[in-house]
């Protein structure tokens, strides 16, 4: 027979065993406890005195979870105002989802195709038709396609999105996880930040086209005092280029630009050609890239088919095919009677070279050469 007094439970013992302590007198018979009491949680469960028996706590300041108490003897509660206890995690989560502060706010959810945006109601909608709670899109199914995509650090009002760089310019966000009631960031596997302890990298300065530009960032200037579509690489910037107007974060926007505009060109072959210079630490290893058609190659290469223009030098991926002279063409196919005419080793004989499928003239050629030279010059 058992008996509870006071949280307590014990059995019925026999009277000669009562020294044992502890012990009560009830109606008439002696009772030992079973189990001492220590406390209850806060889901309702009592924890009794036991090697085999764990509990949690959650720390109100730090809002961490203590896991696998064991109650054992002279356990018990900490600081009841500092401290919450319950009967597994799962409960303690719980409590904390339910009961800590947020230190941030979901502004913005993204799918691959829309952007759900957060109106005053705390709701958020696409298109003011349909409206959808917070943990609707947290949950399945949304979660699989859903994702977060704006949120709002409270106490200095910051505002992270996809693809701000934080703390470091490599560092870009890629992912917002929610955990523990707490917003990390995924800035490449493994790796993981609280959003409560970043701060957001500031750009630069904006390009032309209104892209951040960051600091180690390669950018794509085109100077306005030259006459000539040029475009100049500089790598790791990590200064505002106040000096140039057109500014580029892309190589790609630069020469969109260069194509909107009317400057004297260089041709091959009824090709226009654009210039990109690259700049390095060691000005001997700068080097200017030439492009004509969808085929490109570097200041040096040209210069070795100037040189050699009857051996099939290599121009980026193709290979100078053919030359002729003013009134003979020679293909590489069939080189053999190349040397065996004077002619075709003079210089001021050469009319054509073809590279890789475009044909185009040796003074060409060695116009645009010259010019490479006047940019690596500047």
């Amino acid at each position: 027979m058992k008996i509870t007094i006071d949280n307590q439970e014990f059995e019925k013992i026999t009277s000669t065993s009562r020294q044992e302590g502890n012990c009560v007198y009830y109606k008439g018979n002696w009772y030992k406890p079973v189990k001492k009491y220590l406390f209850t949680t806060e889901d309702g469960v009592d924890i009794y005195e036991s090697l085999n028996t764990y509990y949690n706590h959650v720390n109100l300041e730090t809002w961490e979870i203590q896991e696998s108490f064991s109650a054992e003897e002279g356990s018990g509660k900490l600081n009841s105002s500092k401290y919450k206890y319950f009967s597994t995690k799962e409960k303690a989560l719980e409590y904390i989802d339910k009961h800590k502060p947020k230190e941030w706010k979901i502004l913005e959810f993204a799918d691959i195709l829309n952007r759900f945006y957060k109106k005053e109601n705390g709701k958020f909608t696409i298109n003011l038709q349909y409206e959808y709670d917070e943990k609707q899109l947290l949950n399945i199914p949304y979660s699989k396609t859903v994702f977060i995509s704006k949120v709002k650090r409270i106490r200095d009002g910051e505002i992270f999105s996809l693809e701000d760089r934080v703390d470091s310019s490599v560092n870009i966000i890629e992912k917002f996880e929610l955990k523990n009631n707490n917003i990390l960031v995924a800035v490449g596997k493994p790796n993981s930040l609280d959003i409560l302890f970043i701060d957001k990298i500031k750009p630069l300065f904006k390009d032309v086209k209104g892209n951040d530009i960051y600091k180690g960032d390669t950018i794509y200037i085109i100077p306005s005092s030259y006459l000539f579509p040029i475009i100049f690489t500089s790598f790791n910037v990590n200064y505002d280029v106040k000096n140039y107007k057109n500014v580029f974060k892309k190589r790609e926007d630069a020469q969109e630009y260069i194509n909107s505009i009317k400057l004297k060109k260089y041709t091959f072959g009824g090709h226009d050609c654009t210039f990109v210079l690259y700049q390095k630490s060691n000005t001997n290893d700068n080097y200017v890239e030439v492009t004509f058609k969808d085929i490109t190659g570097t200041h040096f290469q040209i210069e070795e088919i100037l040189k050699n223009y009857f051996r099939p030098c290599r121009f980026g991926k193709v290979q100078v095919q053919s030359f002729s002279l003013k009134d003979k063409a020679f293909s590489y196919k069939n080189p053999g009677n190349i040397y065996s005419i004077p002619e075709s080793m003079d210089i001021d004989n050469v009319d054509t070279i073809t590279i890789g499928c475009v044909t185009g003239t040796y003074k060409e050629l060695n116009n645009i050469y010259n010019y490479c030279l006047n940019l690596l010059n500047l």
